[in-house]
């Protein structure tokens, strides 16, 4: 690594120097002060790292179970594969916005770290091109800011119970073969791209039901999905499906809407900004408020189409007894004698205590003059 800038001492400053060229040549002089001290803490850091990995080689001492290496512009590769070499009783690894790092140095984890159970990667950069082969990891988590056409994933993990992927250009061979190879545990799948909307083809997860027989937690985000390879999925879990969070997701119409009023353990139930991307009717919603009578919470928005009686089959049926939290964004055609009845349930509620409304007609919340202007904030009862 290269040394640190040496300080430069502060040039002598002529005696009829304005008091504004005092001023910037002691800014100046600061500024570069703290850029020599920021490269001399960053070496320290890299530097500390690789020393205590030669001290644990050298002393035989027992290597850590849990490592984080958190906002670390400084660590090599190098570095932190002589660290792992001495980690064999490692079971948590995090990184967390470390520049440096590429996938190489996660090559070995495998050999290094054969008891790994959590393995966590945030703001990971550059290009991901991951072969994973841990047969005790248990859970998984990618995130990255940006992808790119060359991202790869390998996962043969038979013991994987959590795995979340964000901003990995994630296609369907990909996500095949890791479900195959690692999905006979999985309990919870969440995948999202915010950098880029994701593309599956109709037949890509409707493998999810033969590959992940545990699944109870289910999670997209931006991305398009066919409406029969949704439905297919959500049918396939039916009996171990818990909870469903679906964000700007293109694709959703009747028929997965339909399949989950199939879903009687289901607990959790997100459509956020699907209503503008899918065309989902309020009849199927309807028949999916009736059937999950153990939903604990709902969050809706995007489906301006929503009207009253979406409130009255909550109000009316067993849900207003089980709900906890309900969440309903852009509802612009509820009215006041809607709201009303729906208050007058609240009140006989044996279970919902958080409810928030958010929509652009400000007239209707005069009504009830404990809300804002712009939407219906937290109620505690």
């Amino acid at each position: 690594m290269a040394p640190a800038p040496p300080i430069a001492p502060v040039p002598p400053i002529p005696q009829d120097a304005s008091p504004a060229d005092v001023a910037q040549r002691v800014a100046d002089a600061a500024a570069a002060a703290a850029a020599a001290a920021d490269a001399l803490a960053a070496q320290t850091v890299d530097t500390a790292v690789r020393t205590f990995a030669h001290y644990l080689a050298l002393f035989r001492v027992r290597g850590p179970t849990r490592l984080v290496l958190s906002n670390c512009p400084s660590v090599s590769d190098g570095t932190l594969v002589a660290l792992l070499a001495q980690s064999r009783d490692l079971v948590s690894l995090r990184i967390d916005q470390c520049p440096r790092l590429s996938c190489a140095a996660l090559a070995p984890l495998a050999s290094h770290c054969p008891i790994l159970k959590s393995l966590t990667l945030t703001k990971w950069a550059g290009m991901f091109h991951l072969d994973l082969g841990l047969p005790l990891l248990e859970t998984f988590t990618v995130h990255r800011s940006a992808t790119t056409e060359k991202d790869h994933l390998a996962l043969r993990c038979p013991n994987l119970v959590h795995l979340n992927i964000d901003g990995v250009a994630m296609r369907d061979w990909m996500l095949h073969q890791i479900l195959a190879q690692s999905g006979a545990c999985l309990e919870s799948l969440d995948i999202s791209c915010r950098s880029r909307l994701l593309r599956f083809s109709p037949n890509c997860f409707r493998v999810v039901p033969e590959h992940c027989p545990k699944l109870k937690v289910f999670g997209l985000r931006f991305a398009a999905i066919s409406d029969s390879a949704l439905a297919m999925l959500v049918r396939g879990c039916s009996s171990t499906l818990r909870s469903l969070s679906l964000v700007q997701v293109e694709g959703i119409m009747d028929g997965a809407i339909e399949a989950l009023a199939g879903c009687s353990r289901l607990d959790t139930l997100c459509l956020i900004d699907c209503g503008m991307l899918s065309v989902y009717s309020e009849q199927a919603l309807l028949l999916l408020l009736k059937n999950c009578v153990a939903l604990k919470r709902l969050v809706l928005s995007g489906n301006s189409s929503m009207s009253d009686a979406v409130l009255d089959a909550i109000a009316s049926g067993p849900l207003i007894n089980t709900l906890q939290e309900l969440c309903l964004y852009m509802f612009d055609r509820l009215t006041d004698d809607g709201l009303d009845r729906f208050s007058s349930a609240l009140a006989r509620s044996a279970s919902l205590r958080n409810v928030e409304f958010k929509w652009s007609l400000g007239s209707r919340h005069q009504r009830f003059p404990h809300f804002s202007s712009n939407y219906f904030p937290l109620l505690s009862f």
